[in-house]
């Protein structure tokens, strides 16, 4: 519940059973950080077993594209930064209003190559690329025939990592920040090579975690958490 790194770092002493164990600064806060980012990335792991989900402090909406008469191509913001996984897209109902319509990923050429040729006007599809310049942009197909519609993007954005001992985390349960702890301790324990130790570990990680994913993915509705 927003605990400063060097708060996480008593723990993780504890747990580690290493007092002089530090992760706010050099190589053992990259490792700090390989597991605060990696618990916010749906699919992350340690030892095999997924600790990674998506979590509501993390969640971002973005309006600020809007689309331009037949123009398929928009340059995809660059904050906040979205997992490209975890994301919708929505583009607004061309009545205006609060009303969207939610877009489809295009599964593969063929299919872009058969919407670029459709002779329709809504875009119904989305993709991700860059341009000449290595820009990221979003492309949108069949590209727009209305001028001012919002893009709307929803969904996981990249948690920032730990700079400095005084940071604090973006969780919002104390638990959270527990099983933080218990995880790092764990990378250090499989480290030392003390694996039943570290598995005890993740497994104390995860009930305090939460059961369910309490974030809804784009693409699948509400789902059990991937560590489960």
């Amino acid at each position: 519940m927003a605990t400063s790194l060097t708060n996480i770092q008593t723990d993780v002493r504890f747990w580690a059973q290493d007092a002089d164990l530090v992760i706010t600064s050099g190589d053992g806060l990259r490792r700090a950080n390989e597991v605060y980012q990696g618990i916010f990335t749906p699919g992350y792991e340690l030892l095999g077993i997924k600790v990674g989900m998506r979590w509501p402090e993390r969640i971002r909406e973005d309006t600020s594209l809007v689309t331009t008469a037949a123009q398929a191509s928009y340059t995809w913001p660059s904050s906040p930064v979205f997992l490209l996984d975890d994301v919708g897209i929505e583009l607004q109902n061309q009545s205006g209003g609060s009303i969207y319509r939610a877009l489809d990923r295009i599964a593969d050429e063929i299919e872009d190559l058969a919407l670029r040729n459709s002779s329709d006007t809504i875009p119904t599809h989305y993709r991700w690329g860059s341009n000449t310049s290595g820009t990221a942009i979003i492309t949108l197909r069949p590209a727009p025939s209305l001028a001012n519609l919002t893009i709307r993007i929803r969904g996981v954005s990249e948690v920032v990592a730990f700079a400095l001992a005084a940071d604090v985390s973006e969780f919002d349960n104390v638990n959270h920040d527990k099983a933080l702890a218990l995880l790092i301790a764990a990378v250090y324990k499989i480290q030392r090579g003390d694996i039943g130790y570290a598995q005890t570990l993740i497994a104390n990680a995860k009930g305090l975690l939460p059961r369910y994913e309490t974030s809804p993915s784009p693409i699948e509705g509400r789902i059990m958490a991937h560590y489960l």
